[in-house]
């Protein structure tokens, strides 16, 4: 037992040591919350405090937790789910898991999205707060922005593989020294020149197995002078292994680190292969000519006075100028119309004065015509010098025609579903002896549900379900030559089959063959209690009776507009008291989740049968509600709607 008291006590003293603990968080919070906000909001970390239920809900952010997430207030995130910052929202039902098993998370990495969509790397600790009865109260716990630190992180790496690469592949010898004049590292080349091994030269002093007998004053004098921190640059002899002598060029210098010497380097020429050395300087300028050539975005090289200097042959296509005919000419001149020459000033005096730019706007070719473009402009930087400036523009014509089509569809998808709004009932019908309710949530597309109740007279009323093939505003426009239609129908004509039978025909005529729609046409007689329909391809309504097993309508037929001629037939079913008639469109049934799972009609029935002795509007909400929680996809691809007919107990 006291060996197990000491690792617990060991264990809480680690935890204590963290820079900022789930511990001290909880002191803050439970502290005068007034007397210490400045100081929690002063904290560059976020910390939280959410709900332990499945998606989790905020109950306190600080500013910092609000600014990582960029949202504006504490109030748009409290509104959200803590599974819905979660670029997989299924790992914060893990991380939820493991707080209830474990207690506490420490430096968990994790990916979130901020509100704009972009996705953050974090740190999360986290814990569970339990109440005096043991139950959990809530989950607090501190995020940390690493985003940038894992950013930096692969540039130092990638910096650290380049250098590596670099120093292994140089041209010259290359030679690390501590300051005691020791060897820490050789380059290849430096083998090869001198034909010593790495593990023959590191550890050994640098004048002992380089210089030779005649050459050792002038080495230890390059070495002290150096180990002071000065650069040293000059021609001389040095030995090989063998014992014969090379002619060389060294330039030797102090590494710097944080302002203090930590060693330093010598570069190694063999000034006799000075040729073969000018020659690989040229295979690499080559290389590097092709490549700004091929590059398959118009690259421009500027100097300090914003003249062309270079240009690559997609800027040459993109703008219709030979190379010839833009050197040395003002840039802005050969590319700026006139109605964008001060945009294209502002931002070449950006980039002059060393500061990148990121822009989209237009620019002309040599014909004049005006095109869309992103340009990319930034200083060239060489020994802290900017030594001219370049740019890499891109042609976004097609991207912008992709976002004016983009931006069309959503406008047309708007009216589309203020049209369909606007042809579906305001209310529900107020019918003697019955609780009638229906809705309907559109998609983000608009799939074109229609319902509607019609009064024939003061005993009968005629309940109407369907959908409209397609979507958008073309769906939205036949379900209103629909609803004119029927209800023109249903003036004069009360028979479901003839009514259909007769619209049918009226459709058929008005509207295209890629389109058809599905149609139930109900008439309740409410002092009968008969309820008379017939059926244009629509799924067929399911009738619940108390002390029975649900039974589904049985009479089908074609959907509207497929053909000219179509029969319907009626169909009869007498509504008992307590008996509920649910219709609905296959929106609901075919909702689907991540797994691509349907809602399904089995899920419809468990649902309807839990909820019969509630009112119709109360199970309608609550079957909408449920199918789109089912569906995880962010829109749903189609509408979802439902009529319910509930005859009451007398």
């Amino acid at each position: 037992m006291k060996k197990e008291k000491l690792n617990i006590n060991n264990n809480k003293k680690s935890e204590n040591q963290s820079r900022i603990s789930i511990d001290d968080t909880v002191k803050l919070l439970k502290e005068s919350e007034k007397k210490y906000k400045n100081l929690t909001d002063s904290i560059p970390l976020g910390i939280f405090q959410s709900t332990p239920d499945k998606y989790g809900k905020f109950i306190e952010v600080n500013s910092a937790f609000v600014k990582i997430l960029g949202y504006k207030n504490k109030n748009e995130l409290v509104k959200l789910n803590v599974s819905d910052i979660y670029q997989n929202p299924n790992i914060h039902e893990q991380i939820s898991k493991i707080l209830i098993q474990k207690g506490t998370l420490k430096n968990k990495k994790i990916k979130l999205l901020r509100k704009d969509g972009k996705p953050i790397t974090v740190l999360l600790t986290s814990r569970f707060i339990k109440k005096s009865n043991g139950k959990i109260s809530h989950f607090i716990g501190i995020i940390e922005n690493i985003t940038k630190k894992n950013n930096t992180k692969e540039e130092l790496n990638i910096q650290k593989s380049y250098f590596e690469n670099l120093f292994n592949s140089a041209p010259e010898a290359i030679v690390l020294h501590g300051n005691d004049d020791k060897i820490l590292n050789v380059n290849e080349e430096f083998c090869r020149m001198f034909g010593y091994t790495k593990k023959e030269a590191i550890g050994q002093f640098i004048n002992e197995l380089l210089v030779s007998d005649e050459y050792k004053e002038e080495g230890v004098s390059i070495s002290a002078s150096v180990i002071k921190g000065n650069r040293i640059a000059l021609s001389t002899k040095r030995k090989r292994k063998d014992g014969s002598l090379v002619d060389v060029s060294i330039l030797g210098a102090p590494i710097i680190h944080n302002g203090k010497q930590i060693g330093d380097y010598a570069i190694y020429r063999d000034i006799t292969e000075e040729a073969k050395f000018n020659e690989e300087l040229l295979v690499q300028k080559t290389y590097l000519e092709e490549l700004f050539n091929s590059a398959p975005e118009a690259i421009v090289l500027h100097d300090n006075s914003d003249c062309i200097v270079n240009v690559n042959k997609e800027f040459s296509r993109m703008f219709e100028y030979t190379k010839e005919e833009v050197i040395g000419k003002k840039i802005n001149d050969i590319v700026a119309s006139n109605e964008y020459k001060e945009n294209a000033r502002i931002l070449s005096k950006m980039v002059l004065s060393g500061k990148p730019v990121e822009h989209e706007t237009m620019r002309k070719r040599k014909n004049g015509d005006l095109f869309d473009v992103s340009i990319l402009g930034a200083p060239i930087i060489s020994n802290d010098k900017q030594m001219g400036v370049y740019a890499i523009y891109r042609d976004i014509t097609e991207h912008k025609k992709a976002e004016e089509t983009r931006i069309r569809i959503q406008e047309e998808a708007k009216m589309a579903r203020k049209i369909q709004m606007n042809f579906l009932p305001k209310s529900n019908p107020e019918v003697a002896g019955y609780d009638i309710a229906g809705s309907s949530i559109p998609a983000l597309n608009v799939g074109g549900d229609y319902y509607d109740f019609i009064w024939i007279d003061e005993n009968r009323l005629v309940v109407i379900i369907g959908d409209v093939s397609g979507n958008g505003l073309s769906a939205a426009m036949v379900m209103a030559n629909l609803q004119a239609t029927i209800r023109s129908q249903t003036s004069f004509e009360h028979n479901p089959q003839k009514c259909l039978e007769r619209a049918n025909k009226l459709l058929y005529q008005s509207i295209d063959s890629k389109t058809f729609i599905s149609l139930f046409y109900g008439v309740l007689d409410i002092k009968t209690n008969l309820f008379q329909y017939a059926n244009a391809g629509q799924d067929l309504p399911i009738k619940f009776s108390i002390n029975k097993e649900p039974t589904a309508l049985t009479i089908h037929g074609v959907a509207l507009g497929l053909i000219e001629n179509s029969n319907y037939q009626n169909g009869e079913t007498i509504l008992e008291p307590g008996d509920t008639l649910i219709l609905y469109t296959d929106g609901i049934i075919e909702s689907m989740n991540e797994k691509r799972e349907q809602f399904g009609k089995d899920r419809l029935l468990e649902l309807v049968q839990q909820n019969t002795e509630r009112a119709s509007n109360k199970i309608v909400e609550d079957i909408l509600s449920v199918a789109k929680a089912h569906c995880t996809i962010e829109e749903l691809n189609d509408d979802m709607t439902i009529v319910i007919i509930k005859r009451k107990v007398e």
